[in-house]
């Protein structure tokens, strides 16, 4: 396995700075994902988007990106993956209830668009509710088992030429304590978090803001840890880092493996069950105790680039080798 590095630790990282065609192709890239933004959050996805196209390179890679084949590739790796069924559009009643009968035992579940994006749409529900919230539904969905998690992580790994680059940030839910006084709008309000996550979650949780918790009580603003869902991230310990880079690499070695050809950039979020083992065991226990959810294309790093001390170095290392290894080289 080689050294792999933070994009803030690269050296030779000015060398990115020539406007190049490919940093003209990026911004393309990055202008017409914010254009469909809005079109996003109010649930019009037609597919795995254009741009991420750029980034699936080779038969059998679009199987990775599409969330319904990912975990049915990964088991068939011997991978950590939670259980899931997909829900096609327009199932009935009781074709839902038929496809839902493994949860039975399960208290709460995953509710999710196949196709969708920045969590959008994902829910936490419980599992006797699924029936009635798609039946009939025009898109196709997701059920996945919750895993009992220590923590959650996303982890970014590029293949550059000049070196492997890894990006890894735990995803967070974040938590406010009830003084028995204050309303639940005013204790958002006081979290120590930046302003737009503070109003993200006061949006999702509109129905319960004038609620008063009791003293003592932990409320959890919410179940997903993405940014838009109002999860924030932090970067994890080094000890941390270092067992994730033998295990992420394990994992694309396998998924390689499978779709037969190099992945030069690749994305996980990842749950933790038991920090412990996966810091202490062996690497195959390790292995084991790290369960796959998506590979996400394209995805986001903003819980790295708001945790790291020189982001601007980070930005231009990251998305400089990027740009290079796809556009340049025409991996």
């Amino acid at each position: 396995m080689p050294k792999m590095l933070w994009p803030h630790e690269v050296k030779n990282y000015k060398s990115n700075l020539r406007l190049s065609p490919s940093f003209w192709q990026g911004w393309c890239i990055a202008v017409k994902w914010a254009l469909s933004m809005p079109l996003r959050l109010f649930g019009f996805d037609i597919g795995i988007p254009l741009e991420t196209m750029l980034f699936i390179n080779g038969h059998n890679t679009e199987k990775l990106a599409y969330k319904g084949t990912f975990v049915e590739i990964c088991r068939e790796k011997g991978l950590s993956v939670p259980k899931q069924v997909r829900i096609p559009a327009k199932s009935s009643l009781e074709e839902v209830v038929k496809l839902v009968e493994e949860f039975s035992g399960n208290g709460h579940v995953y509710c999710k668009y196949s196709l969708g994006s920045l969590g959008m749409g994902t829910k936490k529900v419980p599992v006797e509710d699924i029936p009635r919230l798609l039946k009939n539904k025009h898109k196709e969905y997701i059920i996945q088992e919750c895993i009992q998690r220590s923590l959650e992580v996303r982890v970014i790994v590029l293949k550059d030429p000049l070196g492997v680059q890894r990006v890894c940030f735990e995803l967070v839910c974040p938590k406010v304590t009830g003084d028995g006084k204050s309303r639940l709008l005013w204790l958002i309000l006081k979290l120590r978090l930046p302003l737009y996550n503070r109003l993200i979650n006061i949006y999702w949780n509109w129905r319960r803001l004038l609620v008063i918790p009791p003293m003592g009580k932990n409320v959890t603003l919410t179940d997903i840890g993405n940014v838009g869902k109002g999860g924030y991230a932090r970067l994890p310990q080094p000890k941390f880092v270092q067992r994730m880079d033998a295990v992420v690499w394990e994992i694309i070695t396998r998924l390689e493996n499978y779709v037969g050809h190099t992945l030069p950039l690749s994305c996980f979020d990842i749950i933790i069950r038991d920090i412990e083992h996966f810091l202490n065991d062996s690497l195959d226990e390790s292995i084991s105790e790290a369960f796959l959810l998506e590979f996400q294309i394209p995805f986001s790093m903003e819980g790295y680039i708001s945790n790291c001390k020189d982001p601007l170095r980070a930005v231009n290392g990251f998305y400089g080798a990027l740009l290079r290894s796809r556009f340049n080289q025409g991996l």
